[in-house]
């Protein structure tokens, strides 16, 4: 069953017939996949459009994975991108150098197909949550809601008038969280006076 989640994931990996596999699995999963058998075919993609997440195989013909995963987190433009290392070296020093150069999980080969698609949707989603999380504190709204800051987040989009959760121009006035909540600026400031005691 497809999720329908359009995110775009670049797979690096010079086992045709695995990235072959693993792409089709991910694609009914409703991830967009890209494919590259080289470091150097993958930095051509990564130069050229926005990825949502990449599986980097460790052992490739020109190069190694470990090399590109130090670049990426070296560049203010991916620092970010959740990075999922694959290799055939499945021993614990191997994955400890993986996640010490900047990898954020690490999956032995061989897998099975429904770890690694767990372990992306793991890799998205914390970067979803710290994203929220990030829009919300730069408006100085975290903790408005109590722990909810899904409330807020809300409340940003509401009032910018966008649907897309990406999309948040700028942070409210008081006034404009008193109208969205449906109540007065004084009653407002009242009730954020009493949780702060």
């Amino acid at each position: 069953m497809a999720d329908m989640s359009n995110e775009h994931i670049l797979l690096i990996d010079d086992d045709l017939r695995l990235s072959a596999m693993v792409g089709d699995y991910l694609r009914s999963h409703g991830y967009e996949v890209s494919s590259a058998p080289s470091l150097a075919t993958g930095r051509e993609l990564l130069a050229r459009q926005p990825f949502d997440a990449l599986v980097l195989d460790l052992m490739l013909p020109d190069g190694d994975g470990l090399d590109l995963c130090k670049e990426l987190r070296a560049s203010p433009r991916h620092r970010h991108l959740p990075l999922l290392m694959l290799s055939a070296r499945g021993e614990p020093t191997d994955r400890i150098v993986g996640l010490e150069v900047g990898a954020d999980d690490y999956l032995p080969k061989p897998f099975e197909p429904r770890e690694l698609l767990a372990r992306i949707r793991a890799l998205l989603r914390r970067l979803t949550l710290t994203a929220d999380y990030w829009r919300v504190k730069q408006t100085g709204l975290v903790g408005t809601f109590g722990d909810d800051n899904a409330i807020a987040l809300d409340l940003l989009r509401r009032l910018n008038g966008s649907t897309n959760p990406n999309v948040i121009r700028e942070a409210p006035t008081a006034d404009d969280i008193a109208l969205f909540a449906g109540t007065s600026l004084a009653a407002a400031g009242r009730t954020g006076a009493r949780r702060r005691r």
